[in-house]
């Protein structure tokens, strides 16, 4: 069934939060006022917790609004679409607005998932900075309105439909703890190394090679057969790239076989690593370890893991967060018995199937709930 459409401005009140001064200490220093940036917005429909607070002479001074708890927040600028629900009293900057004073034939649960189905960015400006939307454009936007009470009966299905994606992705979550704890059980901490196993520099135990990108000047570079891993690539098993290189391409950069460690060491996202799954390039924000005959590569990657915090510290001295090749060789690696790194592989392989099917699941889900999304809102 088709539903009758709505503006957004006619259904609730549009209110756009403020930054106060950055320049003025006592608007930040000790401030125990949670305050919601775009980089918040990333904990789901619950936003219960703030990287930053502001004072009360900081509120006061920037005339911010207070957002009670239970008030749907949307991002309108730069990263547009996100939604979710405040937990706590908070204020929000001005790429984020909250609806509040919805009119009594608005249901709440309805308009948070119809928010994130319906185009925000059809009507948004292209600036240099990304696409941004403004309120009155937001108080413009189209939303299918059904009667109230079909509204509660949309939010109760879109809500139990979620909570199953939410558990598939809460047991391939459990399934990574177990591998991490079994690890700890069999090797013991790697920093701490409570079992005294030998240690080695990664220099003495693996093949260390910066990554590169061939020239983007000449032709016959890019969208060959050879994969082309960069850091948004890495997390997991790497098998999907979004780019690849041609021969001529591999040739100019250095490859790194199958089985190898990706390190992201440049960057935001410094200690985010990659298994790599066959053969490929990667660019010059990643180191690649490709292990010795000391290191079963499957351990080695997971030994990793437990130094990823470890990376990011001893790069964060600079603005530019950055560990340099001469300094990530130093890194040391505990060495078991090939014995126990191979058992270790093992399980590490078993783990990664039912994790490879959980997430298939969840794609499948995925597909499923848009669908759901789409039959329900009646679009």
């Amino acid at each position: 069934m088709t539903w009758p459409f709505a503006l957004l401005g006619d259904l609730c009140e549009i209110q756009i939060g403020k930054t106060p001064s950055r320049s003025e200490s006592a608007y930040w220093r000790g401030g125990t006022l949670a305050w919601l940036s775009i980089a918040d917005m990333n904990q789901g429909r619950r936003l219960k917790h703030t990287k930053e607070c502001v004072t009360e002479a900081g509120a006061r001074a920037a005339g911010l609004k207070l957002v009670r708890p239970g008030t749907i927040l949307l991002s309108y600028k730069l990263s547009i679409g996100k939604v979710g629900v405040a937990q706590i009293p908070m204020y929000t900057n001005e790429a984020i607005a909250a609806l509040v004073d919805l009119r009594p034939d608005v249901n709440a649960g309805y308009l948070f998932w119809v928010l994130q189905f319906v185009d925000l960015l059809q009507d948004a400006d292209r600036a240099a900075m990304g696409a941004t939307l403004n309120k009155a454009k937001l108080k413009k936007l189209r939303v299918p309105l059904p009667p109230l009470r079909e509204q509660c009966r949309i939010a109760a299905v879109l809500d139990k439909a979620d909570a199953l994606r939410a558990k598939r992705r809460e047991a391939t979550a459990r399934l990574d703890q177990l591998l991490q704890s079994v690890f700890i059980e069999m090797f013991g901490e790697p920093l701490s190394n409570p079992m005294k196993w030998p240690k080695g520099s990664l220099a003495e135990v693996a093949l260390i090679q910066t990554g590169g990108t061939p020239p983007t000047s000449e032709d016959g570079m890019f969208d060959g057969e050879i994969p082309f891993i960069t850091p948004g690539d890495l997390g997991g098993e790497v098998d999907a790239w979004r780019r690849t290189v041609t021969h001529k391409g591999a040739e100019r950069i250095r490859v790194a076989r199958a089985g190898s460690t990706l390190v992201c060491c440049i960057g935001a996202t410094i200690g985010k690593m990659g298994f790599l799954q066959r053969d490929s390039t990667f660019n010059q924000q990643i180191n690649a370890a490709t292990w010795g005959d000391k290191i079963v590569p499957l351990y080695g990657y997971h030994a990793m893991r437990f130094l990823s915090a470890e990376i990011a510290r001893r790069g964060a001295s600079t603005t530019l967060p950055i560990l340099k090749k001469s300094e990530f060789e130093k890194l040391s690696l505990i060495i078991p018995p090939l014995q126990k790194q191979h058992r270790f592989s093992k399980f590490a392989e078993c783990i990664a199937e039912q994790s490879g099917l959980n997430q298939s699941s969840a794609s499948s889900l995925d597909k499923l709930f848009a669908s759901l999304q789409e039959s329900l809102f009646g679009v």
